[in-house]
């Protein structure tokens, strides 16, 4: 598994607290960490936007997120 090394997070989420936004981006964070990311390589900077799913949870828009920077990294 390749290492990953996330020098700054933002994400912009209208109309949550700032506790959850703080809990999206650990669950961002952790998903990324763990997720096999090929071909290895460094990336200076990535920007993935996603649509909320409606009633959707949090662990469910941090999935989103991820899989989109995925895809943006592929």
């Amino acid at each position: 598994m390749a290492d990953v090394e996330i020098g700054r997070l933002s994400l912009e989420v209208p109309g949550i607290e700032p506790e959850q936004g703080r809990r999206l981006g650990e669950m961002v964070a952790k998903r990324l960490a763990a997720a096999r990311l090929s071909p290895a390589r460094s990336v200076e900077r990535v920007h993935a936007t996603v649509a909320a799913p409606a009633g959707g949870s949090f662990e469910q828009l941090a999935d989103l997120i991820v899989a989109e920077i995925r895809r943006s990294m592929a």
